[in-house]
């Protein structure tokens, strides 16, 4: 008697599926540092790899192996020519997949410990065998989620001050020019998964008003200014809860509750400021240098907000 045998593929088709099988995998595992290293994840990977891979294996790799063998008789440089023309396809095949529309995705990258959660759910889908390994799924999509539980920044500062970016009434980042800190800025939309680039001058849902001397800022009761001149110092001193600036500030201005200039730059590197419900939290890069667990690091600065005659006043909380 004959066996029912369960049809199976051709051995093409069986290599083409384990070459499939591995990228899914592998682009699994590493996704998730790619999101929080990089804000992006590739979404053509496997296309690249199934047209990739078979370049690399059946025509890159045996040339590099018979250059090896023909040097002893100098023979060497037929096959490494063609080694770099199969790598030259390779190139030429992961930039034609990396150039098409959607080839890229932006999303948020998640926190520290939803990274955590991601690698704690990861092994624990992979090493077990019994069904409860699928509690592995939803460890790993809390690890995900945890960029939604911290409200993102309503100010950025670059480190020299010379770029600064505000949150819109939509809700994206709108930056202060379109020149300056060309790369930081890219990084800051990277960060917000935010496409377009967006200019304080241009953009009508701005909520930065400019003239001559500097910019201001309204969110919550406060009004946060933006000189571009000294001279306009004499005006914001009195009216501004924060004065942000690329030159000295607080000397000349010392009533103002908080002054971020050039000394207060140099000393704690770009800001992060969050103005929500009369509280105002700033993260600085200083905050979060050498931010390990075996260092101590400096308590977060919160100040809350009142109204007095029209001017916002800081209590420290």
């Amino acid at each position: 008697r004959m066996r029912n045998r369960t049809p199976r593929l051709p051995r093409p088709g069986r290599a083409l599926g384990g070459i499939g099988a591995a990228s899914l995998i592998a682009g699994a595992a590493t996704g998730p540092f790619a999101l929080f290293h990089f804000h992006r994840l590739a979404m053509y990977g496997l296309a690249a790899n199934l047209a990739a891979v078979p370049i690399v294996s059946f025509f890159v790799l045996p040339m590099g192996l018979l250059a090896l063998f023909a040097m002893p008789f100098g023979l060497e440089a037929g096959p490494l020519w063609l080694m770099a023309r199969g790598i030259d396809l390779m190139l030429w095949v992961a930039l034609g997949v990396s150039g098409l529309p959607g080839a890229l995705a932006l999303a948020p990258a998640p926190l520290a410990w939803g990274m955590a959660l991601i690698v704690a759910g990861g092994l624990w889908l992979t090493i077990w065998q019994r069904r409860w390994r699928f509690a592995g799924v939803a460890t790993i999509a809390a690890g995900l989620a945890s960029s939604l539980t911290v409200a993102p920044p309503d100010i950025l500062v670059s480190p020299e001050g010379q770029l600064v970016a505000t949150r819109t009434a939509d809700g994206a980042l709108a930056v202060s020019s379109a020149r300056r800190g060309r790369f930081i800025a890219r990084v800051w939309r990277e960060g917000e998964a935010q496409r377009r680039p967006r200019f304080w001058h241009s953009d009508r849902l701005s909520r930065v008003r400019c003239d001559p001397l500097g910019c201001i800022y309204r969110l919550d009761g406060a009004l946060i200014a933006f000189p571009a001149d000294p001279a306009a110092l004499a005006e914001d001193c009195r009216r501004a809860f924060m004065i942000v600036a690329d030159f000295d500030v607080r000397r000349r201005c010392p009533t103002v509750p908080w002054a971020i200039d050039r000394r207060a730059l140099m000393r704690n590197g770009s800001y992060a400021i969050g103005i929500s419900a009369g509280r105002v939290t700033i993260r600085t890069d200083r905050d979060v240098r050498g931010d390990r667990p075996w260092v101590s690091r400096p308590p977060l600065q919160t100040r809350q907000i009142r109204l007095a005659r029209g001017r916002a006043v800081a209590d420290i909380r």
